[in-house]
């Protein structure tokens, strides 16, 4: 009878272990699937993560010919300015808000335009800026820089617009094939150089402005003009 006894305890305290044992495994197992579903989903984050800049910067060809990352949209205008350097691309229309009395943009670089940009203030240029219609044929519904209020081009300053077609048909939009003035034009210098820019069904096919455009010492290269006094045009 006691060996009976004994023979059960030791059958039933194997199945027990071969339980325990089978739980562990069990669990094991969890928490190895578990580890790898976690590990693929932290590598297909930083997947993401790699490939995201890809998705605002891209590699264009400067005007010199070397290769640069490309950034997509424009930074903002922060206490008034606006420091650019480097490639930007801009694929949609672009509002630089003004938030104080002008937004003056220094630095150097170069525009590449499937869009307009459009300043909602008062404008004062004393970088280095080349911008150039990128897509479609050049066919922009706008000008391809618009400035509402003032715009100001310092000696210092250089502004190269090309290949722009405005193909707006309604209202101030239509004006202005490279650039467009809300208000007043003041060129104290510097250069502006605009080639092979139209305004299909408006006035304007380089330059439009609405109000006065004061010009001392300045060089515009279209023209070969050069006036050591002021003007009002």
């Amino acid at each position: 009878m006691a060996v009976c006894w004994f023979l059960c305890l030791a059958v039933f305290s194997y199945l027990l272990l071969a339980e325990r044992v089978a739980d562990k495994r069990l669990l094991h197992e969890a928490d190895s699937f578990l580890i790898r579903r976690h590990g693929a989903r932290e590598f297909e984050q930083r997947e993401k993560q790699a490939k995201a800049p890809l998705a605002v910067v891209g590699v264009q060809e400067t005007s010199n010919g070397t290769r640069t990352e490309a950034k997509v949209g424009l930074p903002k205008c922060s206490d008034g300015i606006l420091q650019l350097d480097g490639v930007y691309e801009v694929r949609k229309l672009e509002e630089v808000l003004v938030e104080g009395p002008s937004c003056r943009v220094t630095g150097s670089a170069e525009l590449l335009l499937w869009a307009p940009v459009r300043f909602q203030g008062n404008l004062v240029l004393a970088g280095q800026l080349n911008v150039k219609a990128a897509g479609d044929g050049g066919r922009v519904n706008a000008s391809c820089i618009a400035v509402n209020g003032n715009f100001t081009l310092h000696p210092e300053a250089r502004l190269s617009i090309e290949g722009c077609n405005n193909v707006a048909d309604k209202g101030d939009a239509g004006k202005g094939g490279c650039l467009r003035v809300g208000r007043d034009a003041e060129l104290l210098g510097g250069q502006l150089l605009l080639r092979e820019c139209s305004a299909s069904k408006g006035r304007g096919g380089g330059m439009y402005v609405k109000g006065r455009t004061g010009i001392c010492c300045f060089d515009l290269e279209t023209h070969r003009l050069r006036a050591l006094a002021r003007e009002e045009l």
